[in-house]
């Protein structure tokens, strides 16, 4: 048993590095960097090779081949040596699924917040009817208001004047001798 890999040793299948095993002529350093290079320059083969390993160390080999739906040795093998075709379909699966219940909450955070601001909307639209009509029925008092003074104004004005005749066009005169202000009260 092999104690550098022992999924693989179990599997049989060989470690790189080994002779026998997979392209064993060529996993030098520079080998290493190439794949690495390959991998970056493919982000979606990237995002998917995380996704392999995050799940891999949450869940383990088995949890992850069995929520795979694959053989654990073909999921440590990909780990290993890349992701084959049919972990690759597995893997994108996955993923579809994943962004596919995000995007579903995503479909529900928007409704309830389309519906707040409905919601919003009505309430700033009720209370701007609200003040406008407060605001005209102001502007009205503040009219028939300044209605008032203006004709008080212009009485005062008249009065001041000495034209300010009483209801039989006389002008008002002073009793004789009378220097009481109101003749006609009895004390």
């Amino acid at each position: 048993m092999d104690e550098r890999d022992p999924v693989a040793a179990e599997d049989g299948a060989m470690a790189p590095g080994q002779p026998g095993a997979h392209g064993d002529a060529g996993d030098g350093p520079d080998d290493v960097l190439d794949q690495a290079g390959k991998a970056v320059a493919d982000p979606y083969n990237l995002r998917l090779t995380a996704l392999l390993h995050q799940m891999v160390r949450k869940l383990g080999h088995r949890g992850t081949a069995k929520a795979l739906g694959m053989d654990r040795r073909t999921v440590a093998a990909s780990v290993r040596e890349g992701l084959s075709r049919r972990v690759r379909d597995a893997l994108e699966g996955a993923l579809v699924e994943r962004d596919g219940d995000a995007r579903d909450r995503l479909e529900e955070d928007v409704g309830e917040l389309r519906e707040q601001l409905d919601a919003l909307a009505r309430e700033l639209r009720d209370g701007l009817e609200t003040v406008q009509g407060q605001v005209e029925a102001l502007g009205r008092r503040q009219a028939e208001g300044m209605r008032r003074m203006e004709g008080r104004l212009a009485l005062v004005e008249a009065g001041r004047a000495g034209s300010q005749a009483d209801a039989t066009g006389r002008s008002p005169r002073p009793v004789a001798g009378s220097h009481y202000r109101h003749p006609d009260l009895v004390t």
